[in-house]
């Protein structure tokens, strides 16, 4: 039985809300209807539609929704193979009038899909509270709730109404409720020929037993050493593969390994490992984001039949130390990295007493400076993104050519920015400063004057901007970013608006050549230098290219 890998994307929303789903070929539009109400946990049960280029599919007889002009399929009774074969992209309307509209995209053919139910194995954002009418709704109400910026604060949009997206519980209710009856979904399909009968038949069954060296055979010798790197495994570059996948599967397998591995692993990536443990190792396509530190850490695979599982030897030597002191000791620790973790955001040069201070700012439970060093020395150097030099933490590629001494330099006296406890959260929460709410201007800049087509490209190209900003980006860097991005400034009305907009965003962003204040704060305080080209490495996710700027640098 073949499947199609769908990403079914929100359109209207501020930020980006989306699903990536795996649904069988044989379903129909109704259970299609079913299963995306079900991933973005709605409960809508009246008009709905899919728009297609030369077809309407949607609930015939249903009223509230859009005035019907012509004909339009039955959803019971039409199959979605028929029509996602023939297209790329497709709009799915539902709600009273249509008001919540989505884009679905048809991102390729699965060949040998197994399971009966559908799934969401990729999401980004949150459910929007069934009460509004429609995304605009929503969005209106946001706008009319802008908190005002207070001291140390950062005003903007308060997104608090979205839920978090629990994606195991959603996946575990398509799994009971929406398994949907498809006969002969084992056999083997009448299109499979006799060269790959005996190939089918393996991936029904294959899965049972796994180990560690059986997931290495699937991979590069690179990638293997990777993983050897995470754990700092030595002397393996003259091994070949099947060497090189036996020394490092027994090593990582050792007792004293998997416990400093897990010890800085966050909750939800354990909380995904104890439920997948819980089903003999397995997960039905689960989130393989949420599976990413297991991943890096050669803890689990994917077998075939696309689920994700760990094999019984990783359990059986976690059994070993996954005790509730082990849990207490990892919670402690975790909390003590995010702290490091923002200290470098905002930062890069962070003096672990900057840290002490940051932590015992809004923690009950008071630290001294040797807790955290301690805490930083017993966890593996590669999951940080930061090391220790001396007694300071230090932004891994600051140590390039000794870039970090000439940061400080330039930090000079510089105050640290100590974040309001809303920050903090807000970082704890989501892994990354929250964007000041002037970069709203930009998102509709790139939207309606740079015709940027999909808002999810305009916020996550937003988000791009605020870290070269806060790195020192220059606004010929931020034309240069957006000409890699294939992204036309062309008009000399364009490029001065985009000006404007860069100088409002470069004032109110935090940057860490003014250790977290803001070129704003800094001009209150009296403190900003003349020099606006100041910062640190600003590393572009899309090329090569790397621009560093520091005082006097003027290139």
């Amino acid at each position: 039985m073949k499947g199609y890998q769908l990403k079914a994307i929100m359109e209207g929303s501020m930020r980006p809300i989306w699903r990536r789903l795996l649904v069988p070929a044989q379903i129909t539009f109704s259970q299609l209807h079913q299963t995306l109400q079900a991933a973005f946990e709605r409960t809508e049960s009246g008009w709905y539609e899919f728009d297609f280029v030369d077809a309407r599919v949607g609930s015939v007889g249903e009223q509230g929704g859009l005035p019907q002009d012509g004909d339009v399929i039955d959803a019971e009774c039409q199959a979605i193979d028929e029509l996602m074969g023939k297209c790329k992209k497709f709009d799915y309307l539902c709600g009273r009038k249509g008001c919540w509209r989505h884009r679905i995209e048809v991102e390729k053919v699965v060949e040998f899909f197994q399971p009966n139910y559908p799934s969401v194995t990729q999401y980004s954002g949150a459910s929007v509270p069934e009460e509004y009418e429609g995304i605009k709704d929503y969005n209106n109400q946001m706008e009319r709730r802008k908190k005002p910026s207070g001291e140390g604060e950062v005003g903007g949009l308060e997104w608090g109404d979205f839920k978090k997206y629990d994606a195991c519980a959603v996946n575990d209710y398509m799994r009971e409720k929406l398994n949907f009856p498809i006969s002969g979904a084992k056999d083997v399909p009448d299109n499979v020929d006799e060269s790959m009968k005996e190939f089918w038949e393996f991936m029904q069954t294959r899965g049972q037993g796994e180990t560690l060296e059986d997931i290495f055979e699937f991979y590069s010798k690179d990638e293997i050493k990777m993983i050897a790197k995470k754990h700092e495994i030595k002397n393996i570059s003259k091994l070949n593969k099947g060497a090189l996948i036996e020394r490092v599967a027994s090593e990582i397998l050792k007792k004293e390994r998997m416990e400093r591995f897990f010890v800085s692993a966050p909750d939800y990536v354990i909380e995904v490992f104890e439920e997948a443990v819980a089903e003999e190792g397995r997960r039905p396509i689960d989130i393989t984001r949420e599976f990413d530190y297991l991943f890096e850490g050669g803890y689990c695979g994917i077998d075939g039949l696309m689920r994700i599982y760990i094999p019984r030897e990783v359990i059986n030597v976690y059994k070993t130390f996954g005790t509730p002191e082990f849990h207490e000791k990892r919670k402690a620790v975790c909390k003590v990295l995010m702290h490091c973790h923002m200290a470098n955001t905002l930062y890069a040069v962070s003096p672990i007493s900057v840290v002490v201070d940051l932590y015992n700012r809004y923690e009950k439970e008071k630290v001294e400076e040797s807790y955290i060093m301690g805490v930083c020395q017993e966890v593996l150097p590669e999951v940080c993104d930061y090391v220790c030099r001396g007694d300071a933490l230090v932004d891994r590629f600051m140590l390039k050519e000794d870039l970090y001494l000439k940061l400080v330099k330039g930090q000079k006296n510089v105050p640290f920015y100590m974040p309001a406890k809303r920050e903090v959260t807000y970082y704890f929460q989501n892994g990354y400063l929250e964007t000041p709410k002037e970069y709203k201007e930009l998102y509709q800049f790139l939207m309606d004057e740079l015709d940027v087509e999909y808002y999810e490209e305009a916020y996550e190209l937003c988000q791009v901007v605020h870290t070269v900003i806060r790195n020192g980006c220059h606004v010929q860097d931020l034309l240069q970013l957006l000409d890699e991005q294939e992204i036309e400034v062309s008009s000399g009305g364009q490029v001065k608006r985009l000006m404007e907009i860069y100088k409002k965003l470069w004032l109110n962003t935090r940057m860490i050549i003014y250790r977290g204040h803001s070129p704003k704060e800094m001009d209150v305080r009296g403190k900003r230098r003349n020099d606006d080209k100041v910062g640190k490495v600003a590393e572009r996710p899309h090329g090569n290219s790397k621009v560093v700027h520091f005082p006097g640098n003027r290139d």
